[in-house]
């Protein structure tokens, strides 16, 4: 992640105040850390601390989850027909608002706390073969206790935080992973994904590993993977990982490390050059994922394939 700069600042969490009709940003002050600078799109990361919030009669168009993390902070809030209300928000608790809840939140100082919103057209793609979402009604949450979604989100903040190492397909599955724990915890009627099948057919599988091969240095999106195979982001991912034992994510890491081996072996360039010509976004998170999977860094490798190659 990186503080806020003009490149980005105008993505930023935006409500739309019912009244007037107009756009605004959601609070006053800029986030203290943003996962805008990213490529990932769909979702939205914002740390916010110590914010004095006066908000009322808005909708967010997107979906919003909030966790807080330090401090108790109190709120005059008012969710879509309920009543206003006073409530205390400890470290841990969330609040989930679908998109276009009318929303009323008053606070003299917020605390500490992450929001994420996710687009209803990403929460669509992740979800629509599992269930209708047009029809899947999400009931807002006040106060709730879900260590899968604070698990999530924090991961999410660390990802942020390093720069998003494991680029838009790792950050994506991730909101893909929430977005089917809210349709199925979270949902007026409830669903249960289907989990028939045992894998992707052969040949959507090897147009899928074609395409990633084909894209390998790229900044791959799962959603475009998914695209690709014709399915929803969480059914292709469990497919996939079926069909191969590997997330997505995990195959186009192993994928690029077998490419960069062969490269190092077979050509004089530097690691850092080789790291980027793979796909990976720094030396260091290349030099991790090569070890991880070779037993030696590519140092290492590198002095190893020169020594065998000059003794023939």
């Amino acid at each position: 992640m990186k503080s806020a700069t003009p490149e980005w600042a105008a993505r930023r969490q935006q409500v739309i105040e019912l009244v007037t009709g107009h756009a605004r940003p959601a609070f006053k002050s800029r986030p203290v850390l943003s996962s805008a600078p990213t490529p990932v799109e769909g979702m939205l990361l914002e740390h916010h601390t110590n914010q004095e919030i006066d908000s009322r009669n808005i909708i967010n168009p997107h979906h919003c989850c909030v966790l807080h993390l330090a401090q108790e902070a109190e709120f005059e809030m008012k969710v879509g027909s309920q009543p206003m209300r006073s409530v205390l928000k400890y470290p841990g608790h969330i609040n989930f608002v679908p998109a276009q809840t009318p929303v009323t939140v008053v606070s003299r100082n917020s605390g500490d706390f992450l929001m994420l919103t996710m687009e209803p057209q990403f929460f669509f793609f992740a979800t629509h073969d599992m269930t209708n979402p047009d029809q899947l009604e999400l009931i807002p949450q006040q106060g709730l206790k879900d260590p899968f979604i604070e698990h999530t989100i924090r991961n999410m903040l660390s990802e942020f935080e390093l720069g998003n190492p494991g680029g838009r397909i790792y950050a994506e599955s991730m909101a893909t992973s929430l977005a089917l724990h809210m349709a199925l915890r979270y949902a007026s009627t409830k669903v249960s994904p289907d989990t028939a099948g045992r894998g992707l057919p052969t040949r959507v599988l090897r147009v899928v590993v074609e395409y990633i091969e084909a894209h390998l240095p790229e900044n791959i999106s799962l959603r475009v993977l998914a695209d690709v195979a014709g399915l929803s982001t969480f059914h292709f991912a469990r497919l996939f990982r079926a069909s191969t034992g590997l997330s997505p994510h995990r195959f186009i890491v192993q994928n690029r490390v077998d490419r960069a081996r062969d490269m190092l072996r077979h050509n004089n360039r530097s690691i850092a050059e080789v790291a980027l010509a793979v796909g990976f976004c720094d030396q260091s998170h290349f030099a991790m994922h090569f070890k991880r999977r070779c037993g030696k860094t590519p140092r290492a490798y590198q002095l190893e394939m020169a020594s065998q190659i000059s003794r023939s």
